[in-house]
């Protein structure tokens, strides 16, 4: 079982590569795919649309329905730049301190070991794409 964020740019996307009958609900969407190795590693090739995220990753229950309105505001439908994709489980500390600093405007503390800096990177990306994906959403 692997944990797959859904990155592409459809309102809903169905796996049509694997076959595993996995629908995410719009960009940033994670969702467990229960699957053996080679048919998550067939998902994850198509680098634009699906990226594996770690286990710890949160799995959001599915939303399906957009308001009309929204309460004491009003819904945007606005494009809102997602950073590029990004697999810090092969990057070293430099391209990771290079991509957190330009993609996702923080810094991560060097002096932590390899796997710490990957968890914090993660945790950042993570909050950065709660923020894109609620940016429409006005008060």
């Amino acid at each position: 079982m692997a944990k797959i964020q859904y990155i592409g740019k459809k309102k809903q996307k169905e796996d049509n590569v694997a076959g595993t009958g996995t629908v995410w609900n719009g960009p940033g969407d994670v969702q467990e795919v229960n699957a053996p190795l080679e048919v998550i590693e067939k998902i994850i090739a198509h680098k634009g649309v699906w990226l594996l995220v770690p286990d710890d990753t949160k799995v959001a229950a599915p939303c399906t329905v957009k308001p009309t309105q929204a309460p004491k505001g009003k819904f945007e439908d606005e494009e809102v730049e997602a950073p590029p994709v990004v697999d810090f489980n092969r990057m070293g500390k430099d391209k990771i301190d290079d991509y957190c600093r330009v993609h996702l405007k923080v810094k991560i503390d060097q002096r932590h070991d390899l796997p710490k800096i990957r968890a914090k990177a993660w945790e950042a990306y993570a909050k950065h794409m709660t923020g894109v994906m609620t940016a429409g959403l006005r008060k």
